[in-house]
């Protein structure tokens, strides 16, 4: 399969492809913002016309995700442009805990 058609990418110490959660989590709240400021905008003025617009948008970048490759999203893109520069928290640093490599 080419690389176009596939779901996650090779990442080394992994035997299955696997997609960058904190990319796919910040487009996914691109997308929830669009949607709510839309639907809010519904519920105050009556317009219905963003909101057609931001379903499309929406179905569009969803079915990108999941037919073809979630790095072709044009949310997921802009997550990742302003993901690019932020710090990533690891696991054993969540709480600002360094682990000791001498256990006594």
């Amino acid at each position: 399969m080419s690389k176009i058609f596939q779901f996650g990418e090779k990442v080394e110490g992994y035997s299955i492809p696997v997609l960058n959660e904190r990319e796919i989590r910040a487009g996914a709240g691109i997308l929830f913002l669009m949607m709510f400021t839309t639907i809010l905008e519904v519920l105050y003025k009556g317009n219905f016309v963003p909101l057609k617009f931001a379903v499309v948008i929406f179905l569009n970048d969803i079915l990108i995700r999941v037919l073809i490759n979630p790095r072709f999203a044009a949310y997921i893109f802009l997550a990742i442009s302003l993901l690019k520069n932020s710090f990533s928290v690891r696991p054993h640093n969540l709480f600002g805990v360094e682990k000791s490599a001498h256990i006594k």
